[in-house]
């Protein structure tokens, strides 16, 4: 008796194992006691599904620690994309921004006047004042002389 009451002491205080040793002691003790057996059966299927719960919480625990290292993976590799993409933007940015200087270059070359031409242009220009001076001295010369008459 004595064993059986050490064993519901244990299963009152969670103690599974423990509680199944006690209960084995007093069945061989006493092995028609139903009572002992029935308390044995109940804490061994308890302990049972205690451990199966545990098995599954392990199980759970282990599923989500690869799903976090799964999706840090992930996280790492859509940043190396990313990275590579930025990269690679950065060249294509790179060379547009090249071919957008080559073709200023060749613009502001086509647009450039050769020395020859410059000082042709300017001649003409400074023809085209001289004879514009000209005609304002020439005007400025005829200017209408006053006939005076005299009146008296």
């Amino acid at each position: 008796m004595a064993y059986h009451n050490l064993g519901n002491t244990y299963l009152e205080s969670q103690k599974l194992s423990e509680a199944i040793e006690a209960y084995k002691n007093a069945l061989r003790n006493n092995p028609t006691d139903l009572e002992t057996k029935y308390n044995l059966a109940w804490a061994q299927d308890k302990l049972k599904k205690q451990q199966e719960q545990e098995q599954k919480q392990n199980q759970e625990n282990e599923d989500k620690e690869k799903d976090k290292k799964d999706q840090k993976q992930d996280q790492q590799q859509d940043q190396n994309k990313d990275q590579q993409k930025q990269e690679q933007d950065k060249k294509e940015q790179n060379q547009q921004q090249k071919q957008d200087q080559q073709n200023q270059q060749q613009q502001q070359e086509q647009n450039q006047i050769s020395k020859e031409d410059a000082m042709r242009l300017l001649e003409a220009l400074q023809n085209d004042e001289k004879k514009v001076q000209e005609k304002v001295q020439k005007q400025k010369v005829q200017v209408k002389r006053r006939t005076t008459e005299k009146d008296w």
